[in-house]
């Protein structure tokens, strides 16, 4: 059974794809082609390549065969051509790609996926200044949503195309055919521009090829100049070094002679500082010997005063002690005198007895110096006794010397021998 084909299903190119407008595909300016091949510049309008098998204009998607190719250049040994530099050909935006209502996108398929589609609902896309069909105020599209259900029978395989679809779908015909007209007008612009682009490419290989030979011409040059360079940068950098350290160097004894400065400055302010201590020190000590000599006259007085308090203080407890003992006198001389006046009272019974102890008393004295008188001559008796018992010792003394030297002189006599006589 063979399935019903949309009224767009005509719209097949040449070479066998045509556009399928899906809500799920952006035609916008610079969009890659879903071929797979780079766009290529299509031939004018009218040409056999625009024509389908119905004589309806198509839109050209583009051909490998019409793709730019890089010349071939010879392969290089230089230095210079170490980073390879990738060639890609220019790609020219489809126009017809460019719709910018959202629902004029499209997708390109086969006609065998456009024939399977076409019994699905097909969105068209809405050409500018065209009706919105999506829109329930319009009666035509709220009759188009009344019968969208498929009838029963013959209906079931042929697709119900209303006059709104129709129109819709010339306008955007037109409205394609008009952007189609646009782009090759615009052809001739980017032949141009892809002819400039292959002749830069191949000048840009050329004066490569230039370089790469006056590189292998300047090689020894090169290697002495490398070499001159490389010493050159030995000697730059130990000069960079040596200055570095130089640079260290001097701002270190910048820095130390900004700190011999400041302690230069410190010195001479604490020598300043130093010689006012001094003479303050000075002034100070006068005052301290001033202030001690003043504390030495001071203690000396406190030591007189402490003295003269300790005298006092004793002189003071003698007086009290002599007040204490004249208040005892004189308590007692009060006492004393009570009794006196007491004994004056009883005196005249006692005078008579104090004139007959007088006159005993008197006798007494007459008999005491009579006993005196006695008692002297008792000592001159005993004196002249005591004088003569001496004599009589005195004496005595003489006699016992003679007694013994009689008695030795026998002894003597008696120990000598008999025939010796004496020598007269």
């Amino acid at each position: 059974m063979a399935s019903p084909t949309h009224p767009l299903a005509s719209l097949i190119s040449s070479e066998g794809r045509t556009m399928v407008l899906s809500p799920d595909r952006d035609m916008s300016p610079g969009s890659p082609d879903l071929g797979g091949h780079t766009p290529a510049v299509p031939d004018r309008p009218g040409s056999p390549r625009h024509l389908g098998p119905t004589g309806s204009p198509t839109i050209p998607t583009g051909s490998p065969d019409r793709q730019p190719t890089r010349p071939s250049s010879p392969s290089r040994d230089s230095p210079s051509r170490s980073l390879d530099r990738g060639w890609y050909a220019p790609i020219v935006p489809d126009q017809h790609e460019s719709l910018s209502n959202p629902r004029s996108v499209g997708s390109l398929s086969t006609a065998a996926e456009l024939s399977d589609r076409s019994s699905e609902p097909f969105p068209l896309p809405t050409p500018p200044g065209a009706p919105d069909a999506s829109r329930s105020d319009i009666p035509a599209a709220n009759e188009s949503r009344e019968r969208s259900a498929p009838a029963v029978g013959v209906t079931d395989f042929v697709p119900r195309v209303s006059a709104d679809d129709v129109r819709l779908t010339m306008a955007t015909i037109s409205y394609l055919w008009d952007r189609e007209a646009t782009f090759c007008s615009q052809a001739d612009t980017i032949h141009a521009l892809q002819q400039s682009y292959r002749d830069a490419f191949v000048r840009g290989d050329r004066l490569q090829d230039e370089l790469d030979s006056l590189y292998r011409s300047a090689a020894p040059f090169v290697s002495f100049v490398q070499l001159r360079y490389d010493w050159m940068q030995g000697r730059y950098v130990d000069a960079v070094h040596s200055l570095s350290d130089c640079h260290r160097a001097l701002r270190t004894y910048r820095d130390q002679s900004e700190e011999i400065r400041r302690l230069r400055t410190l010195i001479c302010a604490n020598d300043e500082a130093q010689g006012n201590l001094e003479r303050q020190v000075d002034a100070l000590r006068a005052q301290l010997d001033s202030l001690q000599a003043e504390l030495n006259s001071l203690r000396q007085q406190r030591d007189q005063l402490t003295m003269d308090k300790s005298f006092l203080h004793i002189d003071f407890l003698h007086l009290k002690e002599q007040l204490a003992q004249s208040q005892e006198e004189i308590a007692d001389g009060l006492s004393s005198i009570s009794d006196l006046m007491q004994q004056v009272d009883g005196l005249t019974p006692l005078e008579g007895q104090l004139a007959l102890s007088q006159a005993e008393n008197a006798n007494l004295r007459r008999q005491l110096a009579e006993h005196l008188e006695i008692y002297g001559q008792l000592q001159v008796v005993e004196h002249d006794r005591d004088q003569a018992i001496a004599e009589h010792r005195a004496l005595l003394d003489t006699l016992n010397s003679a007694i013994l030297g009689s008695r030795s002189s026998a002894l003597i006599a008696r120990s000598t021998p008999k025939s010796a006589t004496p020598v007269v």
